[in-house]
């Protein structure tokens, strides 16, 4: 791989001549392939090492065709970068026990979304942002697969939740950047990179942060990172943060042996990720505490009126057989469709339902109710508030390869009716027994378009 010149100077000027050369020949190297596993669902993903600064998160030795791997579509696993995984590491040192409110800004396609979820374990709440439709439809099945419910998905500009007031407890904004850590994984990073580039880089991100800081709590915590290397668009702006926003940095504490270099700036500490000195793709966060709010009130007040419209007795005894209803509202959102939120969100949900934000997703999507039938989506089938007595067949790999392609015709069980598909004891999606056949529930864009081998056991 030819990189450019100029790259290379200023590489150099920030990190010596000779640590240069060995971040450039780890570039030439093949990246390592890691994947964070959910801790509550079945998993038989296995690892040789840990990603040292996250307890679930695993390096394999090779990487396989995870759509063939079932498991993958029933969200038992992420396949996730390992450096962005310190996310974990820096949410446990800074707000130990979760139960708080957390914004991901840029999320898709869902890796630090996916993991913030994890870690929040269903308190709390999640709000994941991206302003691209096409990429916050990824960022909702990445979502979806992990199975809480305390997350909504919104497809909106910084400025608009930043209208909201101070929102929230930590704000993540992984920025869009001019990709410099990226080159070894996709090349084409490459071709667009250029000083210029960066500098409009760094403009942006400036403009990104000073659009969503009113709607971080004073005291909350803004957990900035890039996958690049430069100065410009790190940790010099991350000082720019603290003396233009009223913030101050923090520092997090690193084993050594993990390989992370410190940088020091003049207000605030950088993390860089070189990976010729850890097992991952280049990667710097910084955190900063904010020490200054505006008066605005946040989604967090109580609307006047009520945005929600939580259902009748008759139709929730319809949904009775499908849902775990302990602690959760359960309501009709205005695309016809049921939705089911923790009551302890339900006064934010509420107030962004009335300040029309665009939720794309809100908690998990239980389904549709006509005329007292009841027909569940497919996230709900994927989530923690399924009832746990709805029948259910366990597929063997063939079978599930096959259910998720929409080729499996029959099942090996003798109830008819409503069903849940099952892979490793983890929810596939639904389907419809009619006993010489079945409807395969699964939404057509989430099958596998790819041929399955001749000999799917051998996989």
């Amino acid at each position: 791989m030819k990189l450019p010149d100029l790259f290379f100077d200023r590489i150099a000027a920030q990190i010596g001549t000779d640590e240069a050369r060995l971040l450039l020949k780890a570039i030439e190297r093949p990246s390592p392939v890691s994947v964070r596993i959910n801790p509550v669902k079945n998993n038989c993903i296995s690892g040789n090492f840990q990603v040292p600064w996250c307890k679930y998160g695993y390096y394999l030795d090779e990487r396989p065709v995870f759509t063939l791997d079932p498991d993958f579509h029933a969200g038992a696993y992420y396949v996730q970068e390992a450096s962005s995984m310190v996310l974990w590491h820096i949410l446990e040192t800074i707000a130990p026990g979760g139960n708080i409110s957390v914004l991901d800004l840029c999320a898709a396609p869902g890796g630090k979304s996916t993991l913030a979820a994890a870690w929040l374990s269903g308190k709390g709440m999640l709000v994941a942002n991206e302003v691209v439709k096409t990429r916050a439809n990824v960022l909702k099945y990445n979502i979806l697969k992990e199975g809480h419910a305390n997350v909504i998905i919104t497809c909106v500009q910084p400025s608009e939740l930043g209208r909201s007031g101070p929102t929230f407890d930590i704000v993540i904004v992984d920025a869009p950047c001019s990709g410099e850590g990226m080159f070894r994984k996709d090349p084409e990073a490459v071709s667009h990179w250029s000083v210029q580039n960066v500098e409009t880089c760094a403009v942006r991100q400036k403009s990104i942060i000073a659009d969503i800081l009113p709607a971080l709590k004073e005291g909350g915590f803004l957990i900035y990172s890039t996958c690049t290397y430069n100065h410009e668009e790190n940790i010099n702006n991350a000082d720019y943060f603290a003396s233009e926003f009223g913030m101050e940095g923090r520092h997090i504490p690193l084993d050594e042996s993990w390989g992370i270099s410190v940088i020091e700036g003049k207000k605030t500490t950088g993390y860089q990720f070189f990976p010729h000195r850890v097992r991952g793709e280049g990667f710097f966060v910084s955190v900063l505490q904010k020490t200054e709010v505006n008066g605005t009130k946040g989604f967090g007040s109580k609307p006047k009126t009520s945005g929600i419209s939580t259902l009748p007795p008759k139709s929730m005894e319809c949904l009775k057989p499908w849902l775990k209803n302990e602690g959760m509202v359960v309501f009709e959102g205005s695309d016809g469709l049921i939705h089911v939120i923790p009551e302890a969100m339900l006064t934010q949900v509420d107030s962004m339902f009335k300040a029309k934000v665009y939720m794309l997703s809100a908690g998990i999507t239980a389904g549709k109710l006509t005329k007292d039938v009841f027909i569940p989506d497919h996230s709900l089938a994927l989530s923690h508030s399924m009832s746990t007595l709805l029948p259910r067949v366990e597929l063997d790999k063939t079978e599930a390869l096959l259910y998720l392609k929409k080729q499996l015709n029959t099942i090996r069980s003798g109830t008819k009716g409503w069903t849940v598909a099952s892979y490793n004891g983890n929810a596939l999606g639904f389907l419809k027994n009619l006993g010489d056949r079945i409807n395969n529930y699964l939404p057509n864009e989430y099958r596998i378009l790819m041929d399955l081998p001749t000999d799917i056991t051998a996989l």
